[in-house]
């Protein structure tokens, strides 16, 4: 269940309807755009960019395509570090049947900055 207690399906196909909608009202008056797959990442983006912002749920990659295809000079996704850490090694529909790569990009990003392990 998402963080209200009530799950709402975004990630069905007819809900890329719904954020194309979305993007094409906030492109009419801006060209910059949040992007965010959840209630936690919308509602503090809100409070830094309001009015620009749309929940997108798992279907990040294809919002950004939207996104792009409109003219938005500015993408911005915003959300908590597991998803966002899935398009860092670009998984873009974040669902989890599509693929999690979440520790092994966290502890890549560890290795290439030089962390040592202590146990």
């Amino acid at each position: 269940m998402g963080t209200t207690g009530i799950e709402t399906p975004v990630s069905d196909e007819d809900y890329l309807d719904h954020i194309n909608c979305e993007l094409k009202v906030i492109r009419a008056n801006s060209d910059k755009v949040v992007i965010s797959p959840g209630n936690t990442g919308s509602l503090y983006s809100s409070r830094i960019y309001p009015n620009i912002v749309v929940k997108v749920g798992d279907r990040v990659g294809d919002s950004i395509s939207l996104a792009l295809k409109m003219g938005f000079r500015n993408v911005i996704c915003a959300g908590l570090p597991g998803k966002l850490v899935k398009l860092s090694v670009g998984i873009f529909n974040t669902h989890n049947k599509y693929g999690d790569a979440r520790i092994e990009a966290i502890t890549h990003a560890c290795v290439v900055k030089g962390f040592r392990w202590i146990l």
